[in-house]
Order: structure tokens, then C-alpha cells, then sequence
């Protein structure tokens, strides 16, 4: 059981490593023709007719010593300008690997051989099976932060009091004021000195007796 565990494992592993790999595919330049002047069916006819990705490789096939091939850019390219090559490739069995993305442009290294139709340009599709980071998404209004807007503002009942007539405290919910109504009463208030309550005269003078007459 855990042998065939263990190759059920590997054989995932496999699988899986063969579908990250990018497999190279061989193209010939030109077939059976190679790569030389006058072709009988242009090259960018030729590169027309199929679809390079990413790690595809071209094979030119020549007399070696008699031509060359020549990356150049897309100005050199219509100029048949042979003075600024990328690359030069001259061994009669060349072969270049496609390892972008993009557009090649390929001349004849020999003089007037460009002239007479010997180039062509291809495009390599973008690779769809490599992962590119999602874009970045704004938040909804929905997740967005609360803002400061009036429609979130908090309610009156939420607010904080206000001093405006419409929040001010009702006179039951009021501080005391010093109003009359709860100012001590005459009865609660200190002793005054008013004449109710000052000592009579009788109270202050002793009364003096005269003697009677006698008989």
C-alpha cells in the first residue's frame, strides 16, 4: 500500500512539472528550400502560416561561408541595413531560440540578398500560461471607509448636545437657579432685628417704686 502510495505521489509530481514546462517545438526555415535568395515563396509568407511561442526554435539551413543570417531591429529591418546587427549567425546550420515574446526581424547577411526578398519578420505570442498579478481592484462604496459625509453623520439623537434653543436642557432637567420660587423663605431665613422681636421697655428699665405718704 505505500508503494503504490509513493508512485501515486511521484507520478502527480511529474504531471504536474510536465504541464509547468514549456515545451520547444523546431521550426526549418523556407522547408526544404533553406534559407536563400530569390525563395520561390516569401518568408514572411512562410512565417504567416504559423503561430511561435515562447522557447520555439528556428533552424536555417544555408552554405556555410556563402551567407549569413542577421537579428536586427525593425528600422534595419526595412532598410536592409546590415551595419547594426542584435546577432550574427554564420555556421550553415543556424539555429535561434525564441525567447520573448514580440516581434523578430531576420536579413540576409550577404550584400543585395536582403534586397531580393531574402528576410522576414515573425511574432511570438504572449505567453497565457504564465500567472500575471490580478489588477488592482478599488473597493466597492459598500467596503469602503465610512466618510465624513453628511449621510454618515451621526443622528441628532447620536449627537452631541448642542447649545441651540431646540437641545437646551428643559427647566425640569434644569441646574437650580436662584430664582425667588427656591430662595429661603422669611420663616427659614436668620433672625432679624425688627421690633417684634427686640425687648420691651419693661423689659429693659426696672420699674421704680415711689413711697407712698404716710397717714
Amino acid at each position: 500500500a505505500m508503494a503504490a502510495i509513493k508512485m501515486a505521489f511521484t507520478l502527480s509530481l511529474a504531471m504536474g512539472f510536465i504541464g509547468l514546462c514549456y515545451c520547444r517545438r523546431t521550426f526549418y526555415v523556407g522547408e526544404e528550400a533553406g534559407w536563400v535568395p530569390h525563395p520561390r515563396r516569401s518568408y514572411n509568407a512562410w512565417a504567416g502560416d504559423r503561430r511561435f511561442q515562447i522557447n520555439d526554435e528556428l533552424v536555417f539551413r544555408y552554405e556555410k561561408g556563402k551567407d549569413s543570417v542577421l537579428v536586427v531591429d525593425g528600422d534595419d529591418y526595412e532598410r536592409c541595413n546590415r551595419d547594426n546587427p542584435i546577432k550574427v549567425m554564420r555556421n550553415g546550420d543556424s539555429r535561434f531560440r525564441l525567447s520573448r515574446s514580440g516581434s523578430f526581424y531576420f536579413i540576409s547577411g550577404r550584400d543585395q540578398n536582403c534586397e531580393t526578398g531574402q528576410k522576414f519578420v515573425l511574432v511570438v505570442l504572449a505567453d497565457r500560461r504564465r500567472k500575471t498579478p490580478p489588477p488592482a481592484i478599488s473597493p466597492s462604496p459598500a467596503h469602503a471607509a465610512p466618510s465624513k459625509s453628511p449621510a454618515h453623520s451621526p443622528s441628532p439623537a447620536h449627537a452631541a448636545p448642542s447649545r441651540s434653543p431646540d437641545h437646551a436642557p428643559s427647566p425640569a432637567h434644569a441646574a437650580p437657579s436662584r430664582s425667588p420660587a427656591h430662595s429661603p423663605s422669611p420663616a427659614s431665613a436668620a433672625p432679624s432685628r425688627s421690633p417684634a422681636h427686640s425687648p420691651s421697655p419693661a423689659a429693659k428699665s426696672p420699674t421704680v417704686l415711689s413711697p407712698s405718704p404716710s397717714p
